[in-house]
């Protein structure tokens, strides 16, 4: 039986090292914590969405992917379900890719090699590398992609927290439903 005022089970234990104190500050789950949404964030986040919007938008004309992939996805049901089911996807899209990327990636990266510009892009990189199959898609919807991640990966340092990103993800995932929408209809 072990006494837990043991002046034996004590007497190995040391001050905890300053590399200790520092591991144990960065490994604190900041992503669920709160942070601060200002008006200039406000502003970001508006700028951000608009940008998307105009780069999906381009980027859609341009190139005419082929989707017929993703809109395979869509049932065969009235059009008020469909636009329902995208505003359902837009919601638990944007949730669960900045709980991954601006979350949980974001912890991590951000224990292995700091806070910085550097965090920022690695999540990005990351985050280009798993939409390639995506909407947008191959190299240049890539390349959107990780310009896209690292705006989101801005709104999220700035902030301190995932709204900015999740609002601004959210927008962009109903104009991506939006452009599939209006492929598959017109």
């Amino acid at each position: 039986m072990i006494f837990h005022n043991s002046p034996i089970l004590y007497a190995h234990m040391k001050e905890p090292s300053a590399r200790h104190k520092e591991l144990s500050e960065r490994s604190r789950l900041t992503w669920t914590a709160a942070g601060h949404i200002d008006h200039f964030s406000v502003i970001l986040i508006f700028i951000v969405s608009l940008l998307s919007a105009a780069a999906l938008i381009i980027w859609s004309v341009v190139s005419q992917p082929d989707i017929g992939y993703i809109t395979s996805w869509f049932p065969e049901v009235g059009t008020a379900l469909v636009i329902l089911g995208g505003f359902g996807f837009a919601v638990t899209n944007s949730l669960a890719e900045e709980i991954i990327f601006r979350g949980i990636l974001w912890e991590g990266i951000s224990f292995l090699i700091g806070k910085g510009f550097l965090c920022i892009g690695v999540q990005a990189l990351i985050f280009a590398l798993w939409h390639y199959k995506g909407f947008p898609g191959g190299p240049a919807g890539s390349i959107l992609v990780f310009l896209w991640g690292l705006l989101l990966g801005i709104l999220r340092a700035r902030t301190g927290d995932m709204h900015a990103p999740m609002i601004a993800h959210f927008f962009s995932d109903m104009v991506i439903f939006l452009l599939l929408f209006f492929k598959i209809c017109y």
